[in-house]
């Protein structure tokens, strides 16, 4: 696979004109300083016929990009006319009108006056991808993949460009110990001051003068070495390869801290605060994708950690909203009041048609004579059937998001996405008491509605909310009978179900709260039935349903792991018994190479869920008459 490296900058010369440099030295044969690779005449071969394909020239900026500033405001102009010269890559530097007028000033004329004045302080950097081989004995290339063949011909592996991005001008030209730099007067002169120049043209010959070079030239190399190791152990790999030999990594990865500063990033509970540079979304985006120039594509050789690839910043970003999702979903009761009536169902993780079966028929068991067989016995059963359905959509993170880091916009999106999922699930259970009129929805099994108004389901009434009205709504439960059989099913509702006008008057009513907890208008203070439990007849638990906008209608239900009436499914659940919190899904091509869908980075929100009754019995709605 091609790796991208920013080659260490060649020594600056060349002729100087009006906005132009010529006679550029961009690369030259030899060791690239750090990166233990070596360059022959055939990479530069190479860079020039990619050079020479680029109609417009390969662009030039005054330093490199970094991950947190683009190089946009550097733009100095564009490298021309490469050819090949004694071992040198050379080309001319034509510098940009708007290099004059940059955001940082005027960098073309800076660059101008600096190359006359000081060509040595500074240098040109090519930025290319590459592949790393090996030159063999019998004329062979071998890719570098493993350790040195032993018929190798150089100590270090060759350079085989695939890219050239850019040549920029940067700080700190690297000396090459060989002396593969062509040296002219100029660079010579630069080693020294005036003074010393001065008296080692007019004191020294050529020996003299040779000998006082090399020495000066290993004095700044050591200097150079020194840093470079300095700067080595204290560094932050940038990109896919550690700067020398085998990294060992202690503490938290750069993917893990990455992870943290976009949990803070959209609002996680708990998450660290990242340092001052990382506090912003546009340089959280440049250091994951190596975009520092927000041209929306990925980048590895920017990147702030390795193994960041396309989908890293989509991924980061959804494992952070996925975070708080969870967290809002815990608090969301108010809209979640639907779960504790619930049964949810396990399936075999197909989404298959669900079945809500009730069972019945079975009344009390006949005698088994000592002896004797047993009889078989006839099983009822009903079956209510259920498809699941998708819900979902996608909120964008749009690149302007990013770049003005409107970070209260970020973190609003997966709350807003977690609100409307599970109001959407709890709408459709709210609905299965106000469809039809109150009636509910048609049942299979009778093909009557679930609440029939001609009360033949003995579960429909249009009485208003009182003590009275709940006292004939549980003797009405308890004397349902059970499927298949005459028998009483003797269930007790657990649950009133009510809108958020009747919640408080339906506490007071179930002595809920602090107080003597008597019975409701009741001058004696007699003793309230319903402020607690017995067994098998639970205390009521009064559930207000946010979707009911009647002010007066009220439902009750039984208890769901006793006796499931309203039955869900879930295709993300298959093991049942709860309801999961809906799910963030990042749709990134992995391929493209690009982050954005027409500037926007798609987050989508999947809930697949099936709903339904499986029988009339242990439920009951009121629909007050009037109401």
């Amino acid at each position: 696979m091609p790796e991208r490296l920013r080659i260490q900058p060649i020594p600056f010369s060349g002729a100087i004109g009006d906005d132009a440099i010529l006679g550029v030295s961009v690369a030259t044969t030899g060791e690239a300083l750090g990166h233990r690779l070596l360059f022959d005449d055939h990479s530069l071969f190479q860079l020039q016929q990619i050079a020479e394909g680029k109609a417009n020239g390969i662009k030039s900026r005054f330093t490199h990009p970094d991950p947190f500033n683009d190089g946009l405001g550097k733009y100095l102009g564009r490298f021309r006319n490469f050819r090949v010269d004694n071992h040198k890559l050379v080309a001319d530097l034509f510098i940009s009108r708007a290099a004059h007028k940059s955001p940082a000033g005027d960098l073309g004329q800076y660059v101008l006056e600096l190359a006359r004045e000081d060509p040595g302080a500074f240098g040109v950097s090519v930025v290319v991808d590459l592949e790393r081989v090996w030159p063999t004995a019998d004329g062979n290339e071998v890719p570098a993949t493993g350790g040195r063949p032993a018929s190798a011909t150089d100590k270090y592996p060759v350079a085989r460009i695939t890219s050239l991005y850019a040549a920029d001008i940067v700080d700190e030209p690297a000396l090459n110990p060989d002396g593969l730099f062509q040296i002219t007067d100029e660079d010579i002169k630069a080693l020294f001051t005036d003074e010393e120049f001065t008296r080692l043209m007019k004191e020294g010959d050529d020996k003299d003068m040779e000998d006082n070079l090399l020495f000066k030239i290993s004095e700044l190399e050591s200097q150079v070495a020194t840093l470079t190791r300095k700067l080595e152990d204290g560094v932050i790999q940038i990109g896919a390869n550690p700067p020398r030999g085998q990294q060992l990594s202690v503490g938290p990865t750069g993917l893990e801290q990455f992870q943290g500063y976009f949990d803070w990033l959209f609002g996680a509970q708990g998450a660290k605060l990242p340092p001052p540079e990382l506090r912003r979304s546009d340089a959280l985006y440049r250091a994951v994708t190596g975009d520092v120039e927000m041209r929306g594509a990925f980048d590895p050789s920017h990147v702030a950690f390795a193994n960041a690839n396309t989908t890293t910043l989509a991924d980061l970003a959804v494992n952070a909203m996925n975070k708080v999702v969870l967290e809002l979903y815990t608090n969301l009761t108010a809209y979640r009041w639907y779960e504790p009536i619930v049964a949810v169902q396990a399936t075999d993780g197909s989404l298959q048609d669900m079945q809500w079966l009730q069972f019945g028929g079975v009344t009390n068991l006949p005698v088994v004579a000592e002896g004797a067989a047993y009889t078989e016995l006839s099983v009822i059963d009903t079956k209510e059937t259920s498809a699941f359905t998708k819900y979902g959509g996608y909120v964008g993170i749009t690149d302007k998001m990013l770049r003005n880091s409107e970070i209260d916009r970020l973190q609003a999106i997966p709350k807003a996405l977690t609100i409307s999922a599970i109001r959407t699930r709890s709408a459709a259970i709210a609905s299965i008491f106000t469809t039809a009129s109150g009636q509910g929805p048609t049942l299979a099994q009778d093909s009557k509605e679930l609440f029939k108004s001609d009360n033949s389901h003995g579960n429909y009434a249009t009485t208003a909310l009182a003590i009275s009205a709940w006292a004939a709504a549980r003797i009405e439960c308890a004397k349902q009978a059970e499927l298949g059989s005459a028998k009483r099913q003797v269930l007790w509702p657990k649950f009133l179900l009510v809108p958020v006008d009747l919640y408080d008057s339906a506490l007071i009513m179930f002595g809920m709260g602090a107080g003597p907890g008597g019975y409701p208008a009741t001058p004696n203070n007699d003793v309230n039935p319903y402020a607690q439990d017995r067994p098998g007849d639970p205390r009521p638990v009064v559930v207000a349903v946010p979707d009911w906008t009647d002010t007066t209608n009220w439902g009750y239900i039984v208890d769901p792991r006793i006796f499931p009436v309203i039955c869900m499914a879930y295709g993300d659940n298959p093991g049942g018994n709860s309801h999961p919190a809906p799910q963030l899904y990042s749709v990134t091509d992995p391929s493209s190479g690009l982050l954005f869908t027409n500037d926007t980075l798609p987050i989508k929100i999947r809930d697949r869920w099936a709903y339904g009754v499986a029988t009339y019995r242990g439920i009951g709605n009121r629909v007050v008459a009037g109401a």
